[in-house]
């Protein structure tokens, strides 16, 4: 905010100074920590920020917390793994009803308050290479049409001529 001359430099160093508004006794009682500051985020962006203070909202989402509560069990376990065997410090992963798109878990961090981590920072919403998370997509692709876990495919490039680009097969 400094950067883009939204704040002064006084605002700057109060802030920094500023301690955090989220007491560790409150740490237990906010579940789903990622998945409510996406939902706030979101809110705040499609209604304002008096809308959502002041306005009364009843908010149902998608989260299913039995399976958020075994998500973050998982996800803390193998951080931790991750952490000692590869030097990885952080994980995260989501969950999506594939019927309705609806977010089912959410896990952004292996600890939300953990600041030696950034643990704030939902990598799940985060703009970064996707690497082997397109898999199941394309595996399941794979399966409609036709293909099996026996099928051999051939990793090479593949050139397609460019009026076949205009087509669709299926």
């Amino acid at each position: 905010m400094l950067n883009d001359k939204k704040i002064t430099a006084e605002q700057y160093r109060d802030a920094l100074a500023e301690k955090s508004r989220i007491s560790t006794k409150y740490r237990k009682s906010i579940k789903a920590p990622h998945f409510v500051m996406y939902v706030i985020d979101y809110l705040t962006q499609k209604y304002g920020n008096d809308v959502l203070e002041q306005g009364g909202l009843k908010v149902t989402t998608t989260l299913n917390y039995s399976l958020q509560s075994k998500a973050e069990a998982i996800a803390k376990q193998y951080a931790e793994t991750n952490e000692k065997n590869f030097n990885g410090s952080n994980d995260a992963f989501i969950a999506i009803d594939p019927k309705t798109g609806g977010i089912l878990t959410m896990v952004g961090s292996r600890d939300y308050f953990d600041t030696k981590i950034d643990g704030n920072f939902n990598v799940t919403t985060a703009h970064r290479q996707p690497g082997s998370t397109f898999k199941p997509f394309v595996y399941a692709e794979a399966f409609l049409k036709g293909y099996t876990p026996d099928t051999v495919l051939f990793d090479c490039t593949y050139s397609i001529p460019s009026e076949l680009c205009t087509r669709q097969y299926y």
